[in-house]
């Protein structure tokens, strides 16, 4: 399906917070010094009224003056009977453009959220299981390259000792014998004097 055109036109930017407080304020005061108040009984009441206080009351030369914000709309009204008092004019705010739907809330379904869980509990054990899992496998192969010892393994170095010693004791007997059959067959024998030089 091909996309659908849409308007692009640019809205009209909204009034901030304090522009609408500046026109509340404005018109507060228009109407409470057209009611007799002092500017500055209408400046607290209109600072209220913009805070969205329910009501105000203004007491001034025993004049009451009730400043009432219900429902969006700010009126004043006098406690004691006097000239009437127009309610104020409704805050205009101008909208042009295309408007952006509300994204509904993010709800995930259980299922979905457990799977999620799951996963990223998986991806834990096997960054930390992977190399443990390494140093275990080379502990196994580092024994199994290595020969096991026979149960007589001790016995067989003891009588190797043994046999080296006795060798060891013929060779000592061989070259003693051999030293004295030299003497023997050597009658005489002459010295050479060494040389000075």
């Amino acid at each position: 399906m091909p996309y659908a055109l849409q308007q692009t036109s640019t809205p009209a930017p909204a009034p901030s917070a304090n522009d609408l407080a500046a026109q509340i304020r404005a018109q507060v005061n228009q109407q409470l010094q057209q009611a007799g108040v002092s500017e500055q009984a209408a400046k607290s009441a209109a600072d209220q009224a913009a805070q969205g206080a329910q009501g105000v009351t203004i007491t001034k030369n025993g004049k009451v003056t009730h400043v009432n914000t219900q429902n969006g709309q700010t009126t004043i009204a006098p406690a004691t009977p006097g000239a009437p008092v127009a309610p104020l004019a409704p805050i205009a705010v101008q909208e042009t453009g295309t408007s952006v739907p509300n994204d509904p809330p993010l709800d995930i379904p259980r299922r979905v959220a457990d799977l999620g869980y799951g996963l990223f509990l998986m991806i834990a054990v096997i960054a930390v299981g992977k190399p443990l899992a390494r140093a275990l496998g080379t502990v196994i192969e580092r024994r199994a390259l290595r020969p096991a010892m026979p149960a007589d393994f001790g016995a067989r170095l003891e009588r190797i000792e043994q046999g080296i010693e006795s060798v060891s004791i013929e060779v000592e007997r061989i070259s003693e014998s051999q030293r004295y059959l030299l003497k023997v067959q050597t009658p005489d024998r002459v010295e050479i004097p060494r040389s000075a030089g």
